[in-house]
């Protein structure tokens, strides 16, 4: 069993995003014993330039129309192929690690043509597992309904991302993300950490957020300067560049923890010693319900937190990062029930590691690749400049025949009801037909020898 895992971002810097493709991994080699898995990092498709520009522009529309076979597209798949062209042709099952990937920006406009295209030319089952749909930008639309109509399995982590899914017409099973499966370090010494940093018990950990642009420096004090009121040291753990460009932007005065001083799973130890987590981290928030540490949440970019708070049966704990009294006033409410918070996310928890094994698991079938269509329209439009292009510059045979083979390459580009396959072969009908036509007027006398037209006719029919 050869198993392609696209977007292995389990050598990523980010906690979170290490955790939950690592325990996916593990579930697909505790359900398929014995496979053999290769992963392709999510930048390996993150092409710069005008290079992601063509990639962007180009793949969505072959998407569209099942077709890849033209030189534009051909090109726009090395590109983003480059470094991993032999994995290609090896799979017998690639599965999609969507995370947070699946909304409005534009890695998905290669990526997800990118898991079709590959779905279309193995012929082998395409999972798209432990991710999360949203779509802001509803000029995405036909995008994801077009791509996902390719996956023989979505399996999304919160229940918002199924009902994204059941309006784009996609069957999408409810799980819970993978990062539910990992477990704290227990050989490592917290204790020994905090005297390292010079942070003492009680303590409290602050994260950043995902919209962490809206958190204002005076809304940030308030909220710490309320946590140090009830007694509670303080530190900031960044899970990302992001998180640190917070840091420094809110001028914290706190000791910063990253992802350069512990392992995701040592971070799962640290959160359990402290008594309470303020931040809008999605994976150090489902870490620290494993652990059964109350945290303070705050909105992400996407649906996945309040659709995680769901999923817990907390939604209570997620108050708007603009709103420093409400953060306080939920503080205080949970360090006034924290025993009771801590089992009751810990309880939960343990249910949906359960549940995030389904991610792993589903039948090897593969259904039928939906069958698209392309247009005369462009061929047609194409070669008519050709005829266009003999007329107004006679003598530049070059250019008839680079506007007559732009016929052919255009041939996939537009949908409607011809086969796809009926379009570059009606294309080249057009071209030879164009090309006989200049020829007749060329033979027949309307054209001199030196390429100027006998009779103003001739122009009006060149036009």
């Amino acid at each position: 069993m050869k198993i392609l895992l696209l977007m292995d971002n389990r050598g990523d810097s980010n906690w979170g995003s290490q955790a939950t493709t690592t325990k996916l991994v593990h579930a697909l080699k505790e359900q398929f014993p014995g496979a053999e898995i290769q992963g392709v990092r999510r930048k390996a498709a993150g092409i710069r330039g005008i290079s992601r520009k063509l990639a962007e522009a180009i793949l969505p529309w072959s998407l569209r129309l099942g077709s890849w076979n033209d030189p534009i597209t051909c090109l726009a798949l090395r590109l983003c192929t480059k470094g991993w062209q032999h994995l290609i042709d090896w799979p017998d099952l690639i599965v999609m690690n969507g995370e947070g990937t699946l909304h409005s920006q534009g890695q998905v406009k290669r990526w997800l043509p990118l898991a079709a295209w590959l779905k279309q030319r193995r012929g082998c089952p395409l999972w798209v597992v432990n991710t999360s749909i949203e779509l802001e930008d509803r000029s995405y639309t036909r995008l994801f309904r077009v791509a996902l109509s390719y996956a023989d399995r979505v399996v999304v982590r919160e229940p918002f991302s199924a009902e994204v899914a059941r309006d784009l017409g996609v069957e999408a099973e409810v799980s819970a993300d993978c990062a539910f499966l990992a477990t704290p370090d227990e050989d490592f010494d917290v204790d020994a950490f905090l005297e390292r940093i010079g942070v003492k018990k009680p303590f409290a950990i602050v994260t950043g957020s995902a919209v962490g642009k809206y958190w204002q420096p005076s809304d940030a004090r308030s909220v710490l300067d309320s946590a140090r009121k009830r007694g509670l040291d303080l530190l900031f753990a960044a899970s990302t560049g992001d998180d640190r460009d917070l840091y420094t932007r809110l001028a914290l005065q706190l000791p910063l923890v990253g992802e350069r001083d512990l392992t995701p799973y040592q971070y799962m130890s640290l959160i359990r010693e402290a008594e309470v987590m303020i931040g809008g981290r999605f994976h150090p928030s489902i870490f620290a319900a494993k652990v059964g540490t109350p945290f303070v949440a705050s909105e992400s970019n996407t649906h996945k937190m309040p659709g995680t708070m769901q999923l817990l049966g907390t939604p209570e704990l997620l108050v708007p990062i603009s709103d420093p009294a409400r953060q306080a006033a939920m503080l205080d409410h949970i360090l006034a029930n924290r025993a009771d918070y801590s089992e009751k996310l810990r309880r939960r928890a343990a249910e949906l590691a359960c549940v995030a094994k389904r991610n792993a698991e589903g039948p090897l079938v593969s259904k039928p690749v939906p069958e698209r269509t392309s247009s005369l329209l462009w061929p047609s439009v194409a070669t008519a400049g050709g005829v266009a292009a003999f007329f107004l510059f006679p003598n530049s045979w070059v250019v008839f025949g680079l506007v007559g083979l732009t016929s052919l390459l255009l041939a996939n580009r537009v949908p409607s009801r011809t086969p796809s396959r009926l379009s570059p072969a009606v294309g080249l009908v057009l071209l030879l037909a164009a090309a006989s036509l200049g020829g007749d007027l060329y033979d027949g006398g309307l054209i001199d020898h030196d390429g100027s037209p006998k009779h103003e006719r001739v122009w009006y029919l060149g036009l």
